[in-house]
């Protein structure tokens, strides 16, 4: 979105650009903030969005594994490679990367 201040440079002869500047470039002043804050907000959304969805992802993969590794030490017959169970403390993926 182009700003204020540019729009009336583009639509403006260049002899009537010193009479509108009293009346724009106070207006875009003070909607600058809020307009800065509007933006960072979004962005921070977004970020956090997108951070959960890559969280959400990884925890899904790991109970997967999880599930994987338990059935496989179970058909193998072989205890000491099975995760830990459910409730145990362990080490989570997320934790070591």
């Amino acid at each position: 979105m182009a700003s204020p201040l540019a729009v009336v440079a583009t639509l403006t002869p260049p002899r009537a650009l010193p009479r509108l500047l009293p009346r724009v470039l106070p207006s875009a002043l003070t909607r600058w903030p809020a307009e800065s804050q509007q933006r960072a907000c979004r962005n921070a959304l977004l970020a956090t969005t997108a951070l959960t969805q890559l969280r959400h992802e990884r925890d899904e993969v790991e109970q997967f594994l999880d599930a994987h590794a338990r059935r496989w030490a179970r058909a193998s017959g072989d205890v000491r490679r099975a995760p830990a169970a459910e409730g145990t403390a362990r080490v989570p993926l997320r934790a070591a990367l």
